[in-house]
């Protein structure tokens, strides 16, 4: 038991949660009970809860049909990086990276040159 001062406060190096957080990821655990499913199960599943939710609409998203090939590659690579983990940059990757970055400015469109009627040439009556 965490030991208190006089006024009910811990002491130093004293903590009522001494475990911590929990390390939950239930996004990440509704997706890897979803993809253990074949894609027909997982037409009939109904949602246990709003993580089972998301869960599905990101595979949906990912193996769907819809003809959107960039948000299908999207909605992959987050499902991969949810249950395997970011891939680490090689070696060669942080090396060719080293002394180089990124400028982001913010400049205007530019404008195209400003059309100027011409003259009518007068006709000689």
């Amino acid at each position: 038991m965490a030991q208190r001062n006089e006024f009910g406060q811990f002491l130093p190096g004293e903590s009522g949660n001494p475990s911590g957080k929990p390390k939950t990821k239930k996004v990440t655990d509704a997706l890897r009970r979803l993809m253990e499913l074949s894609p027909k199960q997982r037409e009939k599943y109904e949602p246990l809860d709003g993580y089972e939710e998301a869960a599905l609409m990101l595979i949906k998203s990912a193996f769907g049909g819809d003809g959107k090939f960039g948000q299908r590659t999207h909605a992959l690579a987050l499902i991969y990086d949810r249950i395997e983990g970011k891939a680490d940059i090689s070696d060669s990757e942080a090396d060719a990276m080293k002394g180089q970055r990124t400028i982001v400015m913010d400049m205007p469109s530019p404008q195209p040159p400003a059309v100027v009627p011409t003259e009518e040439k007068q006709k000689p009556n």
